[in-house]
């Protein structure tokens, strides 16, 4: 992979958000950083979030990197979260994707809906179980499973964005190295 450097301009080009002004990009970008040099300064001054975004603009990266790290971040979701969720259909199919039988979108398409309307069927039943309790009390357990389970994903959603900077790291350097 050639090192070709990540300039002001290419990412003024793909408009960012206005939290982002060339004034913010200049100063973190200088004259250029190479794709591993832009993920070095995640830290206060650039989230993962942020990274991942310039590292996902058309003609950041060569394909084959965009490749390995989009298997690389799949192949964990349906790991950690589809393989053994509960839902027979989810869990068959993950199996399936996972060891590469069936890849399709109409499978995942299938085992999304089956999940969906498990949660569904779930969710009915623990609305009719808290109704049938005092109201108050219902309420004060809802609001703090709501914020425990926010504050929870927050946490997995700031982890997971961690481990997709370093799917980057790991795919560039990968690629370098061929």
């Amino acid at each position: 992979m050639s090192e070709n450097p990540i300039t002001v301009e290419q990412i003024m080009g793909h408009r960012p958000c206005k939290e982002w002004p060339e004034s913010r990009v200049c100063a973190l970008v200088g004259a250029g950083k190479t794709p591993l040099e832009w993920i070095g300064l995640v830290s206060d001054a650039l989230t993962p979030p942020d990274c991942i975004w310039v590292l996902t603009r058309p003609g950041i990266l060569p394909q084959a990197v965009l490749d390995s790290v989009t298997e690389r971040i799949v192949t964990r979701a349906v790991t950690n979260h589809a393989l053994h969720c509960g839902c027979e259909s989810v869990e068959h199919w993950a199996a399936r994707w996972l060891n590469g039988e069936d890849r399709t979108w109409a499978a995942a398409w299938a085992a999304a809906w089956a999940a969906a309307r498990a949660a569904a069927r779930a969710a009915a039943w623990a609305a009719a179980w808290d109704a049938a309790r005092d109201a108050a009390g219902a309420a004060a357990r809802a609001a703090a499973r709501a914020a425990a389970g926010d504050a929870a994903w927050d946490a997995a959603w700031a982890a997971e964005r961690l481990l997709q900077v370093g799917d980057f790291r790991t795919a560039i350097k990968d690629n370098t190295e061929d």
